[in-house]
């Protein structure tokens, strides 16, 4: 995950910060949120598809030695 930038906000005439500024920061960071947990649901589903495969394949190599003893019995 990259490291996220120092921001610095613009001081309000009236005390506190720039309202649009703190605004723009906050909708900017809710879109890299977004975009990380997009990426790592992305590489979650890979990853199930990945093991279902496995588990298909380990399914039926079991089969098969099932089948090879019973011929050998």
């Amino acid at each position: 995950m990259p490291a996220r930038s120092e921001k610095s906000f613009r001081t309000a005439m009236v005390g506190g910060f720039n309202r649009q500024d703190v605004l723009e920061y906050i909708s900017s960071s809710a879109r890299e949120h977004q975009t990380e947990v997009d990426a790592y649901r992305a590489g979650a589903d890979k990853l199930r598809g990945e093991r279902d495969a496995l588990t298909a394949r380990v399914n039926e190599l079991s089969s098969q030695r099932d089948r090879a003893d019973s011929l050998e019995a």
